[in-house]
């Protein structure tokens, strides 16, 4: 089994288990500044400013008459661009700072002085781009391909349905919001252990499961997050199942049963571990998978597989995060079809199949989208949704996190991010803690609120 470079535990069940990771080799004590030595942070938080100034400057009001009057031309100057360029997309990623600023300079001396001119031309622009990238793309005929019952026949993945439990999980959310700290989750809930799955590269991300470690200690619930190294699918798995492995050897779990919470890339790495790992399977009341990309993505997909996009992330990854682009390519579509085919995972639906009824995992899929301007993601969300004519949270297609035979939620207006965090770059009304309460809750319920569904013709007669 291939080696890994760290893992680390934190848990409130032994206050002295601190984050073990390995040692760098020893350097000169130099004091660096802070935005060296946190450069993550500083490029975090300039990019989210250039973002915010960005959009302000977008949101100026600019007169009624010069739009009118440039788009007149608009169609000329489009028409012009598109005889000069052939490849946009290729165009835009391959292009250096200097000739980008020199096709402004042009754009600036064709359109006058004028910031409105300018910024509506780039706007045209941009929607052009857009457009382009509609035809062809590496994620056509693959998003949403775990909704076909073949796929998951030949995978020997499940034989259970899958259960539409949407309108409980709101149905929470609502009596949470109401009621606050008053509000009394099941009693079956403080017979577990909760383990948290973070997504990739999280351990860089300020507030990252914070309020949703909070709201869970609030309610007594005994809580762990097990943060491992970023890289491969497989060799992410295989850590978090010597971790998880410690734990039980250990008895830091008592005699209770884990509910395991991943999000994003986490989840793919806990459902990893109980599929190449069956015998951890005892120890698991239920799985709450919260925007996995278990089938796949789009959006990794398409970087992964443009050669000029991919040399950008993968230098990212490795300067910024110290990381492996592996960790990226195992989101996409050719990836995941090849783990699921060597490591089948057979869920049921929490909450509306009895234990004794299911020779899988009990499974909650909770899967979103947004279309909201105001969503940190907006560009991700809007690039899918030009190319493929799909929804999606950002990152992940609303279809592919879904695991055929569990529970399903699906919500709207919540990007990405909304589950774990409080505050930016969560720019909803939900509370991440919130969101987790809510699926622990659907998933220990009782079976009479589930509602049987076929998730494709679902998504065929829209949601």
């Amino acid at each position: 089994m291939p080696s890994t470079k760290r893992a680390s535990l934190i848990s409130n069940i032994d206050k002295t288990t601190k984050r073990t990771r390995r040692k760098k080799n020893t350097r000169p004590l130099i004091k660096q500044p802070f935005y060296v030595k946190h450069r993550f942070v500083t490029f975090t938080i300039l990019l989210a400013i250039a973002s915010i100034a960005c959009t302000l400057l977008y949101r100026g009001s600019p007169d009624i008459n010069t739009i009118q009057d440039y788009h007149k031309n608009a169609s000329n100057l489009i028409e012009e661009f598109q005889k000069n360029t052939t490849n946009l997309l290729d165009l835009y990623l391959k292009e250096t700072a200097g000739s980008i600023e020199r096709y402004i300079s042009q754009s600036i001396d064709q359109l006058g002085t004028n910031k409105n001119l300018v910024i509506e031309h780039l706007d045209l622009l941009s929607t052009y781009l857009n457009q382009q990238l509609i035809e062809g793309g590496k994620s056509r005929g693959r998003i949403g391909w775990l909704l076909n019952n073949t796929y998951t026949r030949a995978l020997n993945m499940t034989e259970h349905p899958s259960y539409n439990i949407t309108s409980s999980f709101m149905d929470v959310i609502k009596s949470i919001k109401d009621q606050k700290l008053k509000y009394k989750i099941p009693d079956e809930a403080l017979k577990y252990h909760y383990v948290l799955l973070p997504g990739l590269y999280t351990q860089f991300y300020p507030g990252y499961f914070k309020r949703n470690v909070e709201h869970l200690k609030e309610l007594n619930l005994s809580t762990s997050v097990i943060i491992i190294n970023d890289t491969n699918v497989e060799e992410s798995s295989h850590e978090l199942y010597k971790v998880f492995q410690a734990l039980v050897l250990e008895k830091k779990l008592g005699d209770k049963q884990v509910i395991m919470i991943g999000h994003s890339k986490g989840a793919i790495d806990g459902i990893g571990m109980l599929s190449m790992y069956p015998d951890m399977k005892k120890y698991i009341r239920c799985f709450l998978s919260v925007q996995a990309p278990f089938g796949g993505t789009a959006f990794p997909t398409d970087v992964v597989h443009n050669e000029n996009a991919r040399k950008i992330v993968k230098t990212i990854i490795r300067l910024f995060l110290r990381g492996d682009i592996s960790s990226v390519e195992d989101m996409c579509y050719d990836k995941r079809q090849e783990f699921l085919l060597k490591y089948p995972f057979r869920a049921c639906s929490a909450g509306c199949v009895n234990e004794e009824e299911c020779d899988g995992i009990p499974t909650v899929s909770f899967t979103s989208h947004d279309a909201s301007s105001l969503s940190s993601m907006a560009s991700a969300i809007h690039y899918v949704n030009m190319r493929y004519k799909e929804r999606s949270d950002g990152l992940v297609t609303t279809k592919d996190a879904i695991i055929p035979g569990s529970s399903v939620v699906i919500a709207d207006e919540m990007d990405h991010s909304v589950p774990a965090f409080q505050y930016y770059p969560n720019t909803s009304d939900y509370d991440p803690g919130d969101v987790f309460i809510a699926l622990i809750t659907v998933a220990l319920s009782d079976k009479d609120k589930c509602e049987r569904f076929d998730i494709k013709t679902f998504f065929e007669t829209g949601l």
